[in-house]
């Protein structure tokens, strides 16, 4: 944004020379890039945020100014007699017609009469050329000056080209076309929203009038308009045009509704002295008035908490007033309402910025926060999610897991590599940093991988046993999702000790994990089938495991020598602690009985299946089951195999019989002949 010193002094009384000024200026957050003499004028350009729309006029930098140096801001009383309504002939008012008050809120028109159109003065032209901006005539050079001293962007329309006498805001209709003043035929869609008469459309709202009614020589009546557009519907339309001006460029971050009628009166003016025509008296104006914005609640204490520095409340509130807040309340609590020139305070944490830049950005030290008064353990507990996810992690660091975070913005060839694993759609980025970081990533098993891959290459360890809880992404209905999930990776060779042999880790470790997730979360179910193990909950699938693909890992660079078992459990679906209540029992009196069961199946039966017969034939007397020994040899025929289990019996404080004991144990064992035709070995 450019601004004249000479202008900028209608609006604050400045002493300071324009080089400190321009320092000034920087140190309170308003960048100062270029500083030029020209033509005994001084011309400053800033950079100004998205965030901070009032700063693209001559109006807003003095109040911004104001603020920052302390000084009053004032409306010259010229200016100010300005804003006042016309007198004279009221005649009949304009119509206008607003479609859609979510695209045009506010629509302001006046009409002026018996004007001249002839070319601007060259004070008027030398401004906006030192602006950056083209002299065209006087009607429409005062809309473009209007624009840069009050931050309002304005249309004049020669009003005998409207056909019907009539102004409809509305959306473009599919196949309409309008000719801007650029000379360019554009086909509209009705994405972008037009300023119509009754029969075509007269001008790209807020981006750029028609050719068929922009100000010519032959104009003798004027309609001005001003307005206020939604934000991102203006976005939209410039860059379907690919056009952008002056106008959008304001349009899209947002005007001050409430300078919306206060600009076109003095434009209207400005337009009547310079071409001898007259404002009819009665302005159209359509739609709602500004609604009133919530005020933000604020704490001086508080403020001088979060800033690191003291300041006083008394100060506090100047700094808020300088700026145009009103401010109700003591000194212990206020109410603050920001002005309508700033969309961008809305939550005590900007009143805390505005604080900090005006008091000094280089005051705010370091310093340590002070301390909650209440525990940090209790603060933090009153999240479900957050207490669950510490649950789980420190039963997997118990497990002997470590646990691991890897990144979610991955490369498309990285999931495509995983992508027989997994059955979520990809979510692609838009406008990615690079494509490296082109996808969301749909598993944890990616950055698993890669974290196996670069140990392995560096030679760190041979064996792996990681988790990590994070977000995964896919798409349903074409609508982005988002899931959080816990992944399990174990695999490799430890290397042995004195007392272990040399053994890879592989499912059975992984499901002696998963077992121990089920039973200490209350997870209601595991269930083989296959080669795949599912967990369940409440009848649904909450988590499948499973050896990785040597394929996939070898995509990794991972060796066929290095077998890696992967797990996947949704977070959200896991039972939460009040779900997962363990009943505890007292510990019995009586020791419990122990038997030891040997049997030869088929090499096809399944451990799971053997331990779910053995628990419901069982049933009430069996209490624990373990399984101690798998042989597959000389003494066990070919296509079978031996397994061991130890028994426990208990019925609380009695001691078991013989016969109860014998009983049950023959109940196990002709239930597992029926089943799978066990042979007692």
């Amino acid at each position: 944004m450019r601004f004249l010193l000479s202008w900028l002094k209608e609006f604050v009384e400045l002493s300071v020379p324009p080089e400190t000024l321009a320092d000034r200026l920087t140190l309170g957050g308003l960048e100062v890039t270029r500083l030029e003499k020209m033509d005994g004028d001084w011309l400053f350009e800033t950079e100004v945020t998205p965030n901070r729309p009032d700063l693209l006029s001559h109006l807003g930098i003095a109040r911004e100014t104001a603020a920052i140096l302390g000084r009053s801001f004032r409306f010259p009383r010229w200016l100010s007699r300005e804003f006042r309504p016309p007198e004279g002939d009221p005649g009949p008012a304009f119509p206008v017609t607003l479609e859609d008050l979510k695209d045009c809120r506010r629509y302001v028109g006046i009409v002026i009469e018996r004007v001249r159109v002839s070319p601007s003065s060259p004070e008027m032209a030398r401004r906006l050329e030192k602006m950056g901006l083209r002299p065209v005539n006087n009607i429409v050079d005062v809309t473009n000056l209007c624009m840069l001293e009050m931050g309002q962007p304005m249309h004049a329309f020669d009003l005998e080209s409207l056909e019907g006498s009539q102004i409809r805001v509305r959306r473009a209709k599919p196949g309409e076309t309008l000719v801007t003043i650029d000379g360019v035929k554009r086909l509209l869609s009705p994405e972008q929203l037009v300023i119509a008469d009754a029969k075509k459309p007269a001008a790209l709202a807020g981006v750029m009038g028609g050719q068929s009614t922009q100000i010519t020589e032959r104009t003798k009546r004027v309609l001005l308009e001003s307005a206020w557009f939604q934000p991102s519907l203006i976005r939209r339309s410039a860059r379907i045009a690919k056009l952008s001006s002056d106008s959008s460029y304001r349009f899209e971050r947002g005007v001050d509704p409430e300078m919306i009628p206060l600009a076109a009166l003095r434009a209207a003016r400005w337009i009547a002295r310079l071409s001898g025509g007259a404002v009819r008296r009665t302005i159209s104006d359509t739609g709602e008035s500004p609604v009133s914005r919530p005020r933000i609640p604020l704490k001086p204490r508080k403020a001088q908490e979060i800033l690191g520095v003291k300041i006083s409340s008394g100060q506090q509130r100047r700094f808020l007033e300088h700026v145009g807040c009103k401010v109700q309340g003591s000194g212990r609590g206020w109410s603050v309402g920001p002005p309508s020139w700033r969309p961008d305070l809305k939550i005590a944490e900007d009143l805390y910025e505005e604080l900090a830049r005006l008091s000094g950005v280089d005051r705010c030290l370091p310093t340590l926060p002070p301390l909650p008064r209440r525990p940090l353990q209790s603060a933090v507990a009153e999240d479900p999610r957050f207490e669950q996810e510490m649950q789980v992690r420190r039963l997997l660091v118990a497990a002997g897991m470590e646990e691991i975070m890897t990144y979610s913005l991955l490369h498309p060839d990285d999931h495509g590599k995983a992508k027989p694993l997994v059955g979520r759609g990809l979510v692609e980025l838009k406008n990615p940093l690079s494509l490296e970081q082109a996808v969301l990533r749909n598993t944890l098993l990616v950055g698993a991988l890669q974290a196996v891959s670069r140990n392995l290459n560096r030679k760190t360890d041979e064996s792996f046993r990681f988790f990590e809880i994070g977000s995964v992404f896919g798409t349903t209905n074409a609508d982005p999702t988002e899931t959080r999930m816990l992944g399990l990776l174990v695999g490799g060779i430890p290397a042995p000790s004195w007392g272990q042999p040399k053994q890879s880790l592989g499912i059975f470790h992984l499901k002696g994990i998963l077992q121990l997730l089920c039973e200490r979360l209350g997870i209601e179910s595991e269930q083989e089938i296959g080669s795949e193990i599912l967990l369940k909950q409440s009848g649904k699938t909450i988590g499948r495991a499973g050896m990785v693909n040597p394929g996939i890992a070898a995509a990794y660079e991972i060796p066929e020598q290095v077998p890696l078992a992967y797990a996947e459990l949704e977070m959200d679906s896991l039972p939460t602690r009040s779900e997962a209540q363990r009943k505890l029992e007292p510990l019995a009196k009586v020791p419990p009985a122990q038997r030891d069961l040997a049997i030869v199946v088929s090499e096809q039966v399944r451990h799971a299946q053997l331990c779910d017969a053995i628990r419901e034939a069982g049933r009430p007397l069996l209490k624990e089951l373990a399984l101690f020994d798998l042989y597959q040899g000389k003494q066990v025929p070919i296509g079978k195999k031996s397994l061991a289990f130890r028994l426990r019996f208990s019925d609380g404080d009695r001691t078991l019989t013989e016969a109860e004991i014998q009983a049950t144990h023959q109940k196990i064992l002709d239930q597992l002949q029926k089943e799978f035709g066990a042979v007692l070995r």
